[in-house]
């Protein structure tokens, strides 16, 4: 919950500056910062912070008790201990797996941080985390709407093998 609460500003910057592109509303990192603070003030920086702070819960318990059960198919024998590059692999695989729980929370998170502040009276397109979710299955089904980019970040999730790798080093 605090590394959410603490990382999810910077988060909103990048996908800000990543949706904008080269040519965008922005000239880079300070002025999307003052940009964001100037018109949406401080609660601009935590826009989709909701589906995170839920979703690393459920995220980290399915990214644990993946990782038992893939450990258990990767070195069944219990009486010899893993070898790195056989955590490394579980974990590598693990990330895949909980691809699945992260991507459509990914999804609803950064739909929701580029709704910019809007004239008095003008509504924004998603009025919060579950409206998003309803117009994203509704408008493109469920593997369009929320899976959009999952390969992405299936490719970002093999780092769970690092992740794990490292902690067996520690």
């Amino acid at each position: 919950m605090a590394n959410t609460l603490t990382g999810h500003p910077f988060d909103t910057l990048k996908v800000r500056l990543q949706t904008e592109g080269t040519k965008g509303r922005f000239g880079g990192p300070v002025d999307c910062l003052k940009q964001t603070l100037r018109q949406e003030g401080v609660r601009g920086l935590y826009k989709g912070v909701t589906p995170p702070l839920i979703g690393m819960g459920i995220i980290n318990s399915c990214m644990f008790g993946t990782m038992n059960i893939i450990k258990d198919i990767v070195h069944p024998d219990h009486t010899t201990p893993m070898t790195l590059p056989e955590i490394v692999l579980s974990g590598s695989i693990t990330g895949w797996i909980v691809s699945l729980v992260v991507a459509p929370v990914d999804q609803v998170k950064a739909r929701l941080q580029v709704q910019y502040a809007l004239p008095p009276g003008v509504k924004p397109q998603y009025s919060g985390p579950i409206d998003c979710m309803r117009q994203l299955i509704r408008n493109n089904g469920l593997i369009k709407g929320m899976y959009k980019g999952w390969t992405s970040t299936v490719i970002q999730r093999t780092s769970v093998g690092a992740y794990f790798g490292g902690f067996e080093l520690a």
